[in-house]
């Protein structure tokens, strides 16, 4: 007997496997995709957790602030958004919905603009510039659109009261016009104390002049550079750069120590340093008029008691129809020396204690007519 074997139903098998194969991957994938929805869902919350946090500081940088407090902020500011970069770098690039990647890259831009705040309120203007620029790579074009960030969050209230939060939120263009303009306003200024004894630095302070005008953006660096010079004085330094915003100042000593200035920091002119110092001297002028000049301003304030003169930079404004050849600023120096005088500057040595005599070219008799205003 011949048996045939024979392969029932194996041409229908055969198509079958492709479909099952095709069930099969598709199946994974979406088991692949359903994965990846998960975790990108849980990376927009993980990286919202941190982004509250450094929000959570922003009401600080309205008022006064302790700089043990401010830079115990900045720390964790910092590690906050060092997470949200680890959390957004992990981030599957599968799967999420284009405005759910959008909202991951807009929270972690955010918050390296309010980063920036931090950076810029302690005067690390160069960090703060590198966070705008990293916001900006995160963002990229297509994320920019829309895009808001908190700028401020002024919280008000009282005990037994609701708590009231003021927030204020700009697009990526106005924060960092916002930041350049704390930038540009905080000018440098130099400060020379080596004529400044020891026993006196510790109690030098520096605030604004009263009366001195005062926006509200500047209150901030006012407090950061008082602080800075602080530390420099406690650091050792006798010469240094703080930066200031433009305003009238007022810097002074313990009572007794003969160390009050008050000095002014212009708007666009340059900033003559700040020589501060108890040594006097006394100065005579050839010719002299008090309507014409010569007038001398001690960094932007004006001195009209010659009898008692403080070493620095002076400005000098005088009426050339009265008095020729005036240079823009004379720089007085105690003790003896040469001479140096330029067309524009002039440095004079003077004893402490001793009269300095300056001598000026008189205008001809011509253009001195008693008519003419200074």
């Amino acid at each position: 007997m011949r048996v045939r074997a024979t392969r029932t139903g194996m041409p229908g098998a055969r198509r079958a496997l492709p479909a099952i194969a095709c069930l099969a991957v598709s199946l994974a994938a979406t088991a692949v995709a359903s994965g990846a929805d998960e975790a990108f869902e849980a990376a927009i919350r993980l990286a919202g957790q941190y982004a509250a946090q450094v929000r959570s500081f922003l009401p600080l940088l309205e008022g006064p602030l302790d700089p043990k407090l401010l830079s115990a902020a900045l720390g964790d500011v910092r590690r906050a958004v060092a997470e949200i970069d680890r959390v957004v770098a992990g981030a599957p690039a599968l799967g999420p919905a284009r405005a759910d990647a959008l909202a991951l890259r807009q929270t972690a831009a955010a918050a390296h603009l309010q980063l920036s705040l931090y950076e810029t309120r302690v005067f690390d203007f160069e960090g703060a510039r590198g966070e705008v620029d990293r916001a900006r790579e995160i963002l990229g074009a297509d994320a920019a659109e829309g895009f808001r960030a908190e700028w401020s969050v002024l919280q008000e209230g009282a005990p037994g009261r609701a708590l009231l939060s003021r927030t204020r939120y700009l697009t990526l263009e106005e924060f960092e016009a916002a930041l350049r303009a704390l930038w540009s306003r905080a000018r440098p200024v130099a400060f020379d104390f080596t004529s400044v004894p020891a026993r006196d630095l510790g109690d030098l302070t520096l605030e604004l002049s009263a009366g001195s005008p005062m926006q509200t953006p500047d209150r901030p660096p006012v407090e950061g550079g008082a602080r800075l010079l602080r530390q420099a004085i406690a650091s050792g330094q006798r010469t240094f750069s703080v930066p200031l915003p433009p305003g009238t100042y007022r810097l002074r000593g313990r009572p007794g120590s003969g160390l009050d200035r008050i000095f002014v920091v212009p708007e666009t002119s340059d900033v003559d340093p700040v020589v501060l110092g108890p040594a006097r001297f006394a100065l005579t002028i050839e010719p002299v008029d008090r309507a014409r000049g010569p007038r001398f301003f001690l960094n932007g304030v004006e001195v009209t008691n010659l009898g008692s003169m403080a070493y620095g930079y002076y400005r000098v404004r005088a009426d050339q129809a009265f008095i020729k050849e005036v240079p823009e600023r004379i720089r007085f120096i105690p003790g003896l020396g040469v001479d140096n005088r330029s067309r524009s500057t002039w440095t004079v040595f003077v004893p402490e204690g001793k009269i300095g005599v300056l001598r000026f070219g008189a205008a001809p008799l011509g253009g001195r007519l008693p008519d003419q205003d200074f």
